[in-house]
């Protein structure tokens, strides 16, 4: 026999407490008067017993029982929660409307707003059976994810009315795309994608199969209910005379915006024509390795770059070798550090050896560019930012979006 650590998820038994109440009776009617505060027992599901009732011979009747459900809060919203999808760094709004019930005037409050939204009202006064638009705003600098968060709104008699708002943060989602029409043939694989010991639930998440540099498959995790898991099932195209070659997979981590260019798949797959690799039952493992993509968009002017990867090879010419055609300048604040130009042989030269994960640099490009580059996130502890009397040039290595003020929390600011 099979055993198992693994528990059926159990409710905890709801626990009884006497309310304070009193009460009236006359012939036929009782009425019970509770002597709790509101706030207290909203939402709640009282049990009533009636005993020691004589009827008109003097008999005593059996208890009897009943149950009632409170519900006499006056506010309400009418959306019980609200959602959005929005880019990163964009920012959004959404709206909610609260509605008085009641036949007198609500004073009320908001409670519970992080720190990421915003509310343009967050108390007010409500008249009888009046409504409310309120709207909310997330800021800018909300990192990619995924949040619900529940805010409160508590009237007169300090019930609180939940709205509970979803709003999911998308990074940029990798242009990988494959024209089927240009390929004789393809294959399929079934795989299971494991982003750093977790298995992938995310149906966000994207993979990619290459043949050289070329895409040649593109899917999504998809969930797979006969076998309780997500699994990426992909069309791999290519041409008939390509047999044998290598199949090299990259990720993107939806949840935080990662791409991830290195998998190692096992077993290896290597192009096979009307080929299937992997099972459901014993799938192809995608494994990422603790490698990541920085892409950064270089406009054409000057632009400010930190590195938030640490590359195999930091020399400045290196970092900059596959955009050095449109590098015109790149900079560092102390000149000490040195800098580079573009030579009259359309090469990058100058002082400037390596990159430091904790600088900034200046770069002025003659067109735009996306500098990618493939390493090791930055260690924060390894990694200690230096800084000076005056200005300075900080080189920030999170891999999220931050305010400023979040950024610099560890700082004691002073004023001049």
């Amino acid at each position: 026999m099979d055993f198992t650590d693994d528990a059926p998820a159990l409710r905890v038994k709801p626990e009884e407490e006497n309310v304070s109440f009193t009460f009236v009776a006359s012939d036929n009617k009782i009425v019970i008067d509770l002597n709790e505060e509101p706030a207290k027992v909203e939402g709640c599901t009282l049990n009533f017993t009636v005993r020691d009732v004589h009827d008109r011979n003097g008999n005593l009747s059996e208890p009897v029982t009943w149950s009632a459900f409170v519900n006499q809060n006056p506010l309400m919203w009418k959306e019980s929660s609200v959602s959005c999808v929005v880019n990163a760094t964009e920012g959004a709004t959404l709206t909610a409307t609260l509605v008085n019930k009641s036949g007198k005037q609500q004073v009320w409050t908001m409670s519970t707003l992080p720190s990421w939204l915003q509310a343009d009202m967050t108390y007010g006064d409500l008249d009888p059976l009046a409504e409310q638009t309120i709207t909310f705003t997330v800021s800018e600098s909300t990192p990619i994810g995924k949040y619900e968060r529940t805010v409160y709104v508590a009237g007169n008699d300090g019930i609180e009315t939940p709205l509970t708002l979803n709003v999911t943060i998308m990074g940029n989602v990798p242009d990988w795309a494959v024209n089927a029409n240009d390929y004789e043939m393809s294959m399929n694989i079934i795989g299971r994608l494991d982003i750093l010991g977790t298995l992938s639930n995310d149906e966000n998440d994207l993979v990619a199969a290459f043949i050289g540099e070329e895409c040649r498959g593109v899917a999504h995790s998809e969930y797979n209910k006969r076998f309780d898991g997500y699994f990426v099932t992909m069309d791999i195209y290519g041409n008939g005379s390509e047999s044998g070659q290598e199949v090299t997979f990259r990720a993107y981590d939806a949840s935080t915006g990662t791409i991830y260019p290195v998998i190692v798949a096992t077993p290896t797959i290597t192009y096979a024509p009307l080929g299937l690799a992997g099972k459901y039952d014993t799938p192809v493992e995608l494994a990422v390795v603790n490698k990541i993509e920085q892409a950064t968009e270089l406009k054409k002017g000057w632009n400010w770059l930190s590195l938030y990867v640490t590359a195999d090879n930091m020399n400045a010419t290196t970092i900059f070798d596959k955009v050095k055609g449109d590098v015109l300048t790149v900079k560092a604040q102390n000149p000490a550090d040195g800098a580079l130009a573009k030579g009259v042989n359309g090469e990058l030269a100058g002082t400037m050896t390596t990159l430091d994960n904790t600088k900034m640099y200046a770069v002025q490009m003659a067109a735009n560019r996306t500098l990618r580059i493939v390493g090791q996130p930055v260690s924060a502890a390894a990694n200690k930012v230096e800084v000076y009397e005056g200005y300075n040039w900080i080189g920030y290595y999170g891999q999220q979006v931050a305010s400023v003020t979040d950024a610099l929390a560890d700082f004691s600011p002073q004023n001049d």
